[in-house]
């Protein structure tokens, strides 16, 4: 742990104070001997605060021995001040109780053997230690609230760490969902168009139109995903699709070719009867319709890129408070071409059911085709921010 600089030069400067009082703390003390003493063992507090790193017993050699000089040799117990900011530098620093150990032993020692020597009272050398106890437990009490400090900091960079890394994988997931489900839709009507454009011109023409505007939309889509990352400061969201979108998706994929039906069901929120007709659930979170609309999305997708030529049918129904979101498609009448969905999307669609507190399954069924489900709670009492956004 290395020491706070503030910290180092408020004590390096009591430091000072301590030494100059061990000078002057009384009318005869004034001696060359003190003099150099307490110069020399300003050394270390002036390196500590050059930035120089000392080790607790290079402190200790460093400080130590000229506060017991002062104290023991020029009979002044004013050293022991010096002698006192050196254990509250020793405790702080070092990782036992060896060095601020020794330091009180040489302190008590020295004012033993001063107190002796010229017949003091024995209130001075309680007042004294008293002192070095006081000292022993300002350095501890500073380096545990400097522990305390350091731990928060840590704490503080690892959550940033993991904000950071919770938001490359929401913007992994939009680019996916963005990218993956439009490449996938301009990819089949370019090659129903190269197909088609010798024997019918106009279908040819029709499919190119349409991938035209599904690939103007996604990269709309991208520079407003690009647009919230630049003004995230800000707190934009981007407007995100909901369930009334879902007839428009659908209708989408069929027009790339994809067999797929839109059903629904539920207890009195949810009516369809076509494509054409829908009215979204009431009282379904935003986020929630966000989900169910990007489970259907990928799903969809899926079966485009895995199950050419299957047929699909997307069910949402309202059913006990949560909203049940199910995508099946038949078995790929092309060999070969089917195969099991265990990639990003897959995973993504998975983040994004739990992150509102629903649950998410994805899986082949007996007659070789897929079945992908999920139930949303139509409200959740804690949605996570990483899904709120398209």
């Amino acid at each position: 742990m290395r020491p706070e600089p503030m910290t180092t030069l408020c004590l390096a400067l009591a430091a000072v104070v301590a030494g100059g009082m061990s000078l002057f703390g009384e009318s005869d003390s004034f001696s060359m001997l003190t003099v150099v003493c307490a110069l020399a063992g300003l050394l270390p507090w002036a390196l500590v605060v050059g930035g120089v790193e000392l080790r607790s017993w290079q402190f200790f050699l460093l400080s130590v021995p000229f506060g017991a000089v002062i104290v023991v040799i020029d009979d002044n117990p004013g050293g022991t001040f010096p002698l006192m900011l050196a254990i509250v530098w020793l405790a702080r620093t070092s990782g036992s109780w060896k060095w601020p150990a020794a330091g009180i032993l040489v302190s008590l020692a020295s004012l033993a053997e001063c107190t002796i020597e010229n017949g003091y009272d024995d209130s001075g050398i309680i007042y004294f230690a008293g002192g070095l106890g006081i000292a022993t437990m300002s350095g501890l009490l500073i380096r545990r609230a400097e522990t305390l400090a350091a731990q928060v900091a840590a704490m503080r960079d690892a959550d940033v760490e993991r904000l950071a890394a919770t938001e490359r994988a929401r913007i992994a997931r939009d680019v996916h969902d963005i990218v993956a489900h439009s490449l996938t839709v301009v990819m089949l009507n370019v090659t129903g168009a190269r197909r088609a454009i010798a024997v019918d011109p106009e279908g040819a023409d029709a499919a190119l139109a349409r991938a035209e505007l599904v690939g103007r939309d996604s990269l709309d889509s991208i520079r407003e995903v690009m647009g919230l990352l630049r003004e995230s400061d800000q707190g934009h969201d981007l407007p995100h699709p909901t369930l009334s979108r879902i007839p428009q998706l659908v209708a989408g994929f069929r027009d790339a070719g994809l067999g797929v039906e839109l059903e629904a069901a539920a207890e009195a929120e949810v009516t369809a009867s076509t494509v054409d007709s829908w009215v979204p659930a009431v009282g379904v979170d935003p986020t929630v319709e966000l989900v169910a609309y990007r489970i259907v999305q990928e799903s969809l997708s899926n079966v485009l890129q895995h199950a050419p030529g299957a047929a699909a049918t997307v069910s949402i129904a309202l059913v006990d408070g949560a909203l049940d979101v199910a995508v099946r498609n038949t078995a790929s009448p092309v060999p070969g071409e089917f195969s099991a969905r265990a990639g990003l999307g897959t995973r993504g669609m998975a983040e994004r059911a739990r992150a509102v507190g629903g649950a998410f399954e994805s899986r082949a069924t007996a007659d070789g085709g897929w079945l992908v489900t999920a139930r949303l709670p139509t409200r959740p009492a804690d949605i996570h921010r990483s899904v709120t956004h398209a």
